[in-house]
């Protein structure tokens, strides 16, 4: 049985039980910092996307961050993800996405220090 107490949507965003379910969606054609609950649009390539520090608490979402190509523009320069200082993703610092129309979903451990990509068209 599942029953919500209170359901609340700001900035297209949405919350039940104080925890957010919906997508910010941030379009970018720059260098960013991002946060969870992003869906990032990244128009080209030639970008670095810098992922916030990973909280030391297990996520409630199954992903915690989008990120899309979303013009074709990274064929000679991927996009960069990028962990923040200290963090890790999937073991490295950085991941590429280096294909047109790529795309990276991304969730923590909860360790406070480790991203996992978790689906994702990266090359």
């Amino acid at each position: 049985v599942f029953a919500i107490s209170s359901a609340t949507a700001t900035r297209g965003r949405v919350s039940i039980n104080g925890i957010p379910i919906g997508w910010n969606i941030v379009t970018t054609g720059v260098n960013a910092t991002v946060a969870i609950g992003d869906r990032v649009h990244v128009q080209g390539g030639g970008i670095t996307i810098t992922l916030p520090a990973v909280p030391s608490v297990v996520s409630t979402r199954d992903v915690d961050i989008l990120i899309l190509e979303i013009n074709g523009g990274v064929l000679g320069t991927p996009i960069t993800v990028a962990a923040g200082a200290g963090d890790l993703i999937n073991g490295a610092a950085s991941v590429i996405i280096g294909v047109a129309n790529g795309a990276m979903s991304i969730c923590h451990d909860g360790d406070g220090t480790n991203w996992r990509v978790v689906g994702g068209y990266l090359l």
